[in-house]
């Protein structure tokens, strides 16, 4: 990874934000080592930045995820579509949560909703369900190169919801 050090002010955050575009845009990998003059980490412009770096990151990210859902047939128009995105993300972020989906994983995603676990539980569920009755378990199958699923074998929640995250990680999510 290449590393760039940006002396950061007040005076140069669209600087940092264009040079951030730029990276992404490349796919070029980096670290952006944030100082003032000082030599003391910069406060207000890192914020500024660092939000900057993240939403960037996230809209990567949900593009990716988004792009898999509609090859497989999930509409976006229902509730467990966003869920299920969300669900995604929180694996990609810590794979083992995956382990705990009833304890963990539902609880945060709900919490950002503002709604139950179960309701989340269901609403991911009848995502998965709406997709595959739309025929594309052939989809899925593409997207991870091998036959993980038969058209009579819907995969559960947890099932779904780790082999995108893998996929993801895999292609450096």
């Amino acid at each position: 990874m290449g590393k760039v050090k940006l002396v950061i002010d007040n005076s140069n955050i669209s600087l940092c934000k264009s040079l951030t575009e730029f990276f992404h845009a490349n796919k070029i990998d980096f670290e952006i080592i944030m100082e003032n003059l000082e030599g003391k980490p910069a406060t207000k412009a890192a914020e500024v930045v660092g939000e900057f770096i993240e939403t960037k990151v996230n809209k990567n990210l949900d593009e990716k995820i988004t792009n898999i859902f509609v090859t497989v047939g999930i509409p976006a128009h229902i509730k467990g579509y966003r869920f299920l995105r969300e669900a995604v993300k929180l694996t990609i972020g810590k794979p083992e949560i995956i382990n705990s989906i009833t304890k963990q994983l539902y609880p945060r995603v709900a919490q950002k909703f503002d709604t139950t676990s179960s309701k989340v539980e269901r609403a991911i569920r009848h995502a998965i369900e709406v997709g595959w009755n739309r025929g594309r378990a052939e989809h899925i199958n593409n997207i991870f190169g091998v036959r993980a699923f038969e058209v009579r074998d819907k995969p559960t929640n947890g099932e779904f919801i780790a082999i995108v995250a893998d996929r993801m990680i895999l292609e450096g999510a």
